[in-house]
């Protein structure tokens, strides 16, 4: 098994004392990709406050697309519905344009991009792949 197996693998059991000792071992890891997302899209997938932390502090990308949908981190976490990852995801650092506030459910932030982008609401959506 690789470092990147054994990082996901420890990543999916939420084992936070093994995935610690690989980031140390291999810093590089933040950015490994299995199936096209990074280990951050699967912790803010799976909810884990504690390892999405571990990971923006090892220096994870929390505007990193995955390779399917172009979606960040915080798409993936409200996907599963998790509005509170979503918020704290926001609340430390990632990009939400003004359709995606609008379905992630960021009133305030909608407010604000409504006053500063307001033709943005005119343009439609479109998905462009990373």
């Amino acid at each position: 098994m690789t470092n990147g197996d054994l990082f996901f693998q420890a990543l999916s059991e939420n084992d936070i004392i093994r995935c610690k000792a690989l980031l140390h071992a291999t810093p590089t890891l933040t950015a490994v990709k299995k199936d096209g997302a990074t280990a951050l899209h699967y912790a803010a997938l799976e909810n884990q406050r504690e390892m999405v932390d571990l990971l923006m502090a090892a220096g994870a990308d929390i505007n990193i697309p995955d390779e399917e949908f172009g979606a960040a981190p915080i798409g993936w976490a409200n996907e599963k519905g998790h509005s509170g990852m979503v918020l704290y995801l926001f609340d430390k650092g990632a990009s939400v344009d003004l359709h995606r506030a609008a379905a992630f459910g960021l009133m305030e932030r909608l407010k604000a991009l409504l006053e500063t982008e307001s033709e943005s609401v005119n343009t439609m959506f479109r998905y462009t792949p990373a």
